[in-house]
């Protein structure tokens, strides 16, 4: 039977996200060369695809389904061998402290600090047709010079857009769409009644 003191986390639980940052930072700390933690990286980032691709495996790691020990042995029988001992070694932290439902976040918590440390920040850009490759080298490289890191780009169409792009650099849009500038135009033309 499961320890009742190991409870689930909730998905909207901000202690949870806070956690993952935490975990996440100190193994990043224990990873010092790039190119150590961009392989730690790489196999957090498949650990957690198989977890969020395998229910019974994301269960598994929940607090509560199974007993510390069983999951203890489970993440031995699956991981050992196959994943480096750094991320072996944190696996089972992650089980004996009932933080194995964090596994996703922490992964994902990894990579972007990981992407700081090597001066790299993600990019989010929206248009309404296909970028050529030398449209995406030119706005790599204005994004660049004005954030003066390195932009992960990851771009998407959207035709409701209508021209133009939405560029997202974290909580920051801007929006040099055709759609926003003709809803700029219509609240303005609309006057002050409609503001």
């Amino acid at each position: 039977m499961a320890d009742p003191s190991r409870q689930a986390q909730s998905v909207m639980d901000t202690t949870g996200l806070a956690l993952a940052g935490i975990y996440a930072q100190a193994l990043l700390e224990i990873a010092p060369d790039n190119a150590d933690a961009e392989r730690v990286a790489a196999e957090l980032a498949a650990i957690a695809s198989l977890a969020d691709g395998a229910d019974g495996l994301r269960g598994l790691l929940a607090p509560g389904i199974l007993t510390e020990a069983s999951q203890s042995q489970l993440v031995a029988r699956i991981f050992a061998g196959r994943v480096s001992p750094e991320v072996e070694a944190f696996l089972a932290v992650l089980v004996r402290k009932g933080r194995g439902n964090l596994l996703v976040s922490i992964a994902a918590a990894f990579r972007k600090r990981l992407n700081r440390r090597q001066g790299k920040v993600e990019v989010a850009v929206t248009t309404a047709v296909e970028l050529t490759g030398e449209q995406r080298q030119n706005l790599s490289a204005v994004i660049s010079a004005v954030l003066g890191a390195e932009p992960l780009l990851e771009v998407r169409v959207d035709k409701d857009i209508l021209g133009g792009l939405v560029v997202r650099v974290g909580d920051d849009v801007f929006d040099a769409s055709l759609a926003a500038e003709l809803n700029r135009m219509k609240r303005r033309l609309a006057g002050p009644a409609a503001a």
